[in-house]
């Protein structure tokens, strides 16, 4: 990639992306999976407030000494891409179907 690298793999149900910078510091990683692979304190938080929404995907997000977790949950009327850090859950993205 211009100005880095980009290493990808996946095991098992998670895919994870790593961004590098051009002299190999690693500048953040992404980890892509389901329901199923979710810490549980976070899948308790979401699930306490959007029990009738399901779960479609999680990405664990790791920059520098901070994690934050977007997890994009749904019903049969709207969708939503929630944000997750520090046990504080908030409303990033919601649409009505």
């Amino acid at each position: 990639m211009p100005n880095g690298y980009l290493a990808e793999y996946t095991e098992g149900a998670v895919h994870a992306q790593y961004r590098y910078d051009a002299k190999g510091n690693r500048l953040f990683c992404i980890l892509t999976y389901t329901q199923k692979e979710m810490p549980q304190d976070v899948r308790r938080l979401v699930r306490s407030t959007y029990y009738d929404y399901t779960i479609g995907w999680v990405k664990e997000i790791h920059e520098a000494d901070v994690t934050c977790y977007l997890v994009h949950v749904e019903d049969s009327t709207a969708w939503k891409d929630l944000v997750v850090r520090d046990g504080e859950m908030t409303v990033w993205h919601e649409f009505n179907k």
